[in-house]
């Protein structure tokens, strides 16, 4: 549900109100385990939780938005935001069990589920101001946003883990019955995050060929971090054993800069720079497995990133085509990796680079003919690490070499139309440091078809995977998820 109201619409003041409610009733599944460094050669459809595993989420967001026409040249704006999200679960993250080696048949083969119950509410509050100014000083054309953000975010989540659970690899059970061995609270987190951020922006047109944009932000990020962290068996259990209490704060600023030429009306060339940083705190939030947190980084500065981008767009024919290309580099300067000297622990010593270009072109060949292809090529790797970090000139995680996207429609009738398409993807790591884990490369092929019966309504279905391709669309360095096979949808469409 999705209700709006806008108030002074055509007037120099105007006031937007919105709500948006959503809940969701799923079931979770982790996919399939790795099977030393790839994924377990099982059917698609096998599944290793329970029938009775469930996932319920719901949003609530509430927005205010208010413009104001100060004067012909000046806009302020502002909006507010308050966000409450709410999760429920229970499920079970598959992996092999510790006693399956490499020479032991699949048939033999069990499962270890790592089952845990969650349930979590988080918390946003947003604000936002804005002051949009249009000017000229000496001949030169002026563009500004000048603004400053406030952002407030909670985030309560109670892990329990259920022991006992297992299944077997090659031909799991879900309708069996749930019954752990024992269950157990593993933690207890409450963690708020502060960040203010102050950011400018002018795009100035110094003649009609050229244009340079500049760009400077500065964000204060902090975090206060309250872990009860409880005892696991064989101990007593429902003891607390440690209260991990962590304040972390960080102020850095960011550049981004731009130099645009348009040599002709449909031609554009530029070249951009940019910066920005990952605090190290944010992932005092995030679970690593399950059953502990991101501690790792508590006492660390943040990561920091510099991207550069050199690239071309053009029209063509008359403005029915749109081709893109750019080369483009991104270096993270001080990666985290382990720290030697204190184990368990991360460090800010690696570089990380990824170098690529990128290609799409969209829109009409003729009128009835439409086209949208598109390429990326990445070149990733560790630049700097140290023993027991990423191995020096490895790819990065999730990073395929070729990503191509193709999709094509053609009008046949003026009622009809039909239309097909695919994706390639290459093939990628999920863990780079041992036990090393890939995912090969795949390519899935999707077709539609839609018919017109007058200018208010039509139908339309779109077949994906045309080929039931087996392949694995989300990785995790503890299970692989296995994409959807074959399936259709049917569209009615009534336009008022």
């Amino acid at each position: 549900m999705a209700p709006s109201l806008a108030l002074g619409l055509g007037t120099p003041t105007r006031l937007t109100v919105s709500y948006f409610y959503q809940t969701d009733d799923d079931t979770p599944d982790f996919g399939v385990p790795w099977y030393f460094g790839k994924p377990a050669a099982v059917p698609r459809h096998n599944y290793y939780g329970f029938r009775s595993d469930r996932e319920k989420t719901s949003a609530n967001i509430g927005t205010v938005k208010l413009d104001h026409d100060l004067y012909d040249w000046l806009t302020l704006d502002a909006q507010s935001r308050y966000a409450a999200y709410g999760r429920s679960e229970r499920g079970g993250k598959p992996g092999l069990a510790t006693t399956v080696t490499i020479s032991t048949p699949l048939s033999s083969a069990g499962v270890s589920l790592n089952d845990f119950y969650l349930n979590s509410v988080e918390t946003q509050f947003q604000n936002q101001v804005n002051g949009i100014a249009k000017f000229a000083t000496g001949g030169i054309q002026h563009d500004v946003i000048a603004g400053g953000e406030y952002d407030f975010e909670t985030s309560d989540p109670k892990y329990f883990t259920n022991t006992g659970l297992t299944n077997t690899l090659l031909n799991p059970n879900e309708n069996r019955t749930f019954a752990p061995t024992l269950t157990y609270q593993r933690v207890n987190i409450h963690t708020t995050t502060n960040t203010e951020g102050a950011y400018f922006t002018d795009t100035l047109k110094l003649q009609d060929q050229w244009e340079l944009i500049l760009g400077a932000r500065v964000d204060r990020f902090s975090v206060h971090f309250n872990e009860q962290a409880f005892s696991s068996p064989p101990a007593a259990t429902g003891v607390v054993t440690a209260t991990n209490v962590k304040n972390r704060e960080d102020t850095l600023p960011s550049w981004h800069g731009a130099l645009i030429y348009k040599p002709t009306e449909n031609g554009t060339l530029y070249f951009t720079y940019g910066t920005s940083f990952n605090p190290s705190a944010e992932t005092l939030d995030i679970v690593s497995s399950f059953t502990s947190f991101s501690l790792n980084n508590e006492n660390i500065g943040p990561e920091r990133n510099r991207t550069m981008e050199l690239g071309t767009k053009w029209s063509l024919l008359d403005g029915g085509l749109m081709a893109n290309a750019s080369l483009f580099e991104t270096d993270k300067i001080n990666a985290r990796i382990p720290d030697l000297s204190l184990p368990g622990f991360n460090t800010l010593g690696g570089n990380q680079r990824v170098q690529g270009f990128e290609a799409t072109l969209q829109g009409k060949i003729t009128d009835g003919w439409n086209v949208s292809l598109g390429y990326d090529y990445l070149s990733s790797g560790t630049t700097k690490t140290v023993a027991g970090g990423p191995p020096l000139g490895f790819p990065l995680p999730f990073a395929p070499h070729n990503n191509v996207k193709f999709w094509t429609t053609y009008q046949v009738l003026p009622e009809l139309e039909i239309g097909g398409g695919g994706e390639y993807v290459g093939s990628r790591y999920a863990q780079t440091t041992t036990p090393i884990e890939q995912a090969p490369g795949y390519m899935t092929l999707d077709a539609m078809a839609r018919y017109r019966f007058s200018d208010r309504m039509d139908v339309q279905v779109n077949v994906y995977n045309l080929t039931d391709k087996l392949y694995y669309d989300m990785m995790h360095f503890a299970f692989v998820v296995p994409g959807a096979g074959r399936s259709a949808m049917l569209t009615l469409n009534y336009h008022s």
